[in-house]
């Protein structure tokens, strides 16, 4: 089994949105901490969408500017941020991100409470479900109760599960032994 992994950003699959970003974490299948990526189309584009990570189970999170130059208000406070600027934000503060100039990468880095496993949340939870759904092969996506609840919970464990049990689930030929 292979101890590392190594990919060049472009290799990540990007999702496509208001701001088009790469699911880091999902890629390698990282269990301990959310990372992605979010990259500008045009000066201006908004790289990290307001938020203030306020919930129970909100943690740090960690904004590398990898390319390009952005800009970051939090709690009101503006600061610069060329490339190779870090800017660390603790739960409770509102931040937004926005881009100064076209083709600026982001990378976010996120954890949960201290003393806290990591878990997957928000939109995290229906990305990739949303992605297996988009491919002909409909076979790999668990069957999934009509109980909404049920539902959430089956999709949250699928879409979470390490990818080396995913790749072995999708090479099985019976739906039902997934």
């Amino acid at each position: 089994m292979a101890t590392f992994s190594v990919a060049q950003l472009e290799e990540i699959t990007v999702v496509q949105g208001t701001t088009p970003f790469r699911p880091v974490r999902q890629h390698f299948g990282i269990m301990t901490f959310g990372v992605n990526t979010m990259t500008s189309h045009a000066d201006g584009d908004r790289l990290i969408g307001e938020h203030e990570e306020d919930e129970p189970e909100s943690g740090e999170e960690l904004y590398v500017i990898i390319s390009g130059h952005a800009w970051f208000e939090t709690n009101g406070e503006t600061q610069d941020a060329p490339t190779g600027t870090l800017v660390h934000v603790l739960p409770g503060l509102k931040r937004t991100a926005f881009a100064r100039t076209a083709g600026t990468t982001v990378l976010a880095v996120g954890g949960g409470p201290q003393d806290q496993p990591y878990q997957p949340s928000g939109w995290e939870l229906f990305a990739r479900f949303s992605r297996y759904l988009s491919r002909a092969n409909t076979s790999l996506v668990p069957s999934v109760p009509r109980n909404s609840l049920s539902a959430i919970r089956h999709t949250a464990a699928f879409i979470t599960t390490p990818r080396a049990l995913r790749t072995r689930l999708a090479a099985s030929t019976t739906p039902s032994s997934i």
